[in-house]
């Protein structure tokens, strides 16, 4: 190899090391939330890679510069979605109330830090209202914004029977609690096996058990199955 070309190997290493590195320090910061002088005593004493404070800060914003424009095309694409599901969470930055908001389409998940979990932030990433279906749960943030289909929490819902029934006070509170929540078991039971799903059949027996059902493999599942492969 000539003296040339040594040096040009050497110099798309380092640049090499140096993406590695700027994206390493950026994961330790931002997911695993590693204070900048924390990721700088880890990169010096695990991976002999000698570096300041101030570079990992510099290495974090070039980071930030270089997914702000796939950041933005996703967030342009909320809108044009078909189905989306959204949730958010609390925490705080330096004493601060700051709320990650998530809104999960078929092909990619969106986030946001914002300020508030109020219902100005939804028009402010879908528009004033949105063409698709939005899963959520019933917060008022969710409830009041223009959407034209929705699609409430089963898991909020399901919830929600359970502590109706526990607190129920008469029998007939009680059965509707018992009723609601064996007609949701239906449910997705039909929605596994009209996907394919081995796992669940009508009458909840699981194929992993090594055991059939005979009761769906009768008759009287024929006019289920053409209703939900008509569906």
């Amino acid at each position: 190899m000539r003296e040339g070309d040594t040096s040009l190997a050497a110099r798309r290493n380092q640049r090499a090391v140096r993406s590695t590195a700027t994206a390493l320090i950026a994961y330790l910061t931002v997911v695993c939330r590693l204070p900048r002088a924390v990721a700088q005593r880890l990169l010096e004493g695990a991976l002999q890679l000698p570096i300041s404070v101030g570079s990992t800060q510099k290495a974090w914003e070039e980071a930030s510069a270089a997914v702000a424009w796939p950041y933005e095309e996703l967030q342009a694409a909320l809108p044009h979605q078909r189905v989306l599901n959204g949730d958010e969470t609390g925490h705080r930055t330096n004493g601060d109330k700051r709320w990650i908001w998530v809104l999960v389409a078929r092909t990619f998940i969106f986030y946001q830090i914002a300020t508030s979990r109020g219902s100005d932030v939804l028009p402010r990433l879908l528009g004033p209202t949105f063409a698709g279906i939005l899963g959520s749960d019933r917060l008022p943030s969710y409830v009041t914004y223009a959407a034209t289909q929705r699609q409430f929490c089963w898991s909020h819902f399901t919830r929600n029977l359970l502590s109706a029934q526990e607190l129920a006070k008469t029998p007939s509170a009680r059965r509707f609690c018992r009723e609601a929540l064996t007609l949701q078991r239906r449910l997705f039971r039909l929605l596994h096996r009209f996907r394919g799903d081995p796992r669940s059949c009508l009458h909840g027996h699981s194929a992993l058990s090594g055991t059939s059902c005979r009761h769906c493999r009768g008759p009287s599942h024929i006019g289920e199955r053409a209703i939900l492969a008509r569906s």
